[in-house]
């Protein structure tokens, strides 16, 4: 005879048998599930990749620039030689002027080329991946200055990449199309680039520089303001407004930006030449020789102010005029 109390237990075994049954498939979807092959899938969503980050072309990747364009060269002075190799540094606020108006004195060490900047770990697959585009920045800085400017975009582009906001680098990237001879193309990024960062006073200066040398001058002079607004004790830009007045012709106010100029940088050369070139057009050639006399001594390594100071004194009525710093 069977006991019902037997009967009872068995039956209450079976119901919680089948309830568990029912409960634990739908626990473990809220963890994870199954594949088709047994493989186990997280639940986490997958993030979407970001937008895509606007890259510097190659030459020849860009549109074909026009032959005068590319091959015509400009004679460049000593101290815009300097200037040509103001790079932007990440690390270090740049002291005025940026583009090398003012030169100093430093110790001097040896420079290291970009692949011993890197030997150690740009030919591995985490250097590709970095997730630190400051590595791929300096590398980028370094092949400038060695004039390998293809390899450097490709270290601009990677930095941009991994950083759509690394300003410096997209003020690099600017400046190597400047270097390449991609005049057009430099204006457009470095005015894109001030759009986003509208205080970038490097940027600003070197942008009204381009417009004047693409004979732009009325827009380059409104930019060469904007950057003496962004920073009153900018010599470089007082500088830089003071030598496109000049050609202009317009003495009193070129003048005025050089005496700016010398306040702030007393001792600067160039500062003391193109004061001595004003005051020779204005007739004034006690002054102009004192001016040229001074950036000499300044400078005595540099041609043109030795030029110039002889130019004066030569008294000579000929035609030839004597030469901005």
């Amino acid at each position: 005879m069977i006991d019902n109390t037997s009967i009872s237990k068995t039956h209450n075994l079976i119901l919680l048998a089948v309830t568990l049954s029912f409960c634990l498939p739908a626990y473990c979807d809220d963890t994870e599930s199954s594949s088709a092959d047994g493989t186990k899938v997280s639940s986490e969503k997958i993030v979407a990749p970001n937008k895509e980050v606007e890259q510097f072309t190659l030459p020849d990747q860009a549109p074909k620039a026009s032959e005068t364009e590319v091959t015509r060269e400009k004679t460049i002075s000593p101290e815009k030689e300097v200037k040509q190799l103001a790079l932007p540094d990440k690390n270090t606020k740049a002291s005025e002027p940026e583009r090398g108006l003012i030169t100093t004195k430093t110790k001097k060490s040896k420079r290291r080329t970009a692949s011993e900047l890197m030997s150690s770990d740009d030919t591995t697959k985490e250097y590709v991946h970095s997730i630190d585009p400051d590595l791929h920045y300096e590398k980028a800085r370094h092949l400038t200055l060695e004039k390998k400017y293809n390899e450097a975009l490709k270290e601009v582009n990677t930095a941009l990449t991994q950083n759509p906001k690394y300003y410096e680098a997209k003020y690099l990237g600017a400046l190597i199309y400047e270097r390449q001879g991609r005049k057009q193309e430099a204006t457009l990024k470095y005015k894109h680039l001030l759009n986003e960062k509208p205080h970038y006073l490097q940027a600003q200066i070197s942008y009204a520089s381009l417009l004047s040398d693409l004979g732009q001058n009325k827009a380059a002079e409104i930019e060469y303001r904007k950057a003496i607004d962004l920073s009153f004790t900018s010599s470089e830009a007082h500088y830089d407004l003071a030598n496109l007045l000049t050609k202009e012709s317009r003495f009193k106010e070129a003048l005025q930006e050089l005496n700016i100029c010398l306040k702030l940088a007393p001792d600067n050369a160039a500062v003391h030449n193109n004061l001595g070139v004003i005051y020779f057009h204005q007739n004034y050639k006690e002054q102009s020789e004192k001016e040229f006399e001074q950036a000499s001594e300044l400078d005595p390594a540099n041609t043109i102010y030795m030029h110039n100071l002889e130019l004066v004194r030569s008294n000579d009525k000929n035609t030839e005029l004597p030469s901005l710093g």
